[in-house]
């Protein structure tokens, strides 16, 4: 059932982005990637770490928050293997305020939902419009 709508999202999608290509006068971008995925990977994989290490610190007992906190200091000691992508102070506070700005979006997000599901929830408007709909059915369908 969710085929048909799920298509013609994508195709809106696609559609729009078509669309906003020639209004701008969009072109062709040439990318030559300097490494191959084997390549960066030797490189840069050890970055890859502090997802198993959420993984380990809740296998080992850890509550999911001290294990995200662990492995973000993980995270935060392995970055200084290579020279490159040592969060110096400098690139600790930029990587810490884009984090922040990031996480906002899924904040603003997330207290949106709690605040609709609280409303719904609590004033009991949930349990008052599925009934409306199940007397509505019962009543198109007798």
């Amino acid at each position: 059932m969710a085929t048909i709508p799920t298509c013609l999202y994508y195709m809106s999608l696609l559609f729009m982005v078509e669309l906003d290509a020639k209004k701008f006068g969009a072109k062709d971008v040439t990318f030559k990637p300097d490494l191959s995925l084997g390549q960066m990977t030797k490189r840069y994989g050890f970055h890859f770490i502090s997802l198993l290490a959420v993984v380990v610190f809740m296998i080992v007992g850890y509550s999911p928050s001290l294990s995200v906190f662990y492995a973000t200091v993980v995270t935060f000691a392995l970055s200084f293997l290579r020279k490159d992508t040592a969060l110096v102070p400098k690139k600790l506070v930029k990587a810490l305020a884009d984090g922040s700005i990031g996480a906002l979006n899924a904040a603003t997000t997330c207290a949106c939902a709690g605040i609709v599901v609280g409303v719904v929830t609590l004033t009991g408007l949930g349990l008052k419009f599925s009934a409306i709909v199940i007397s509505y059915a019962a009543a198109v369908c007798c």
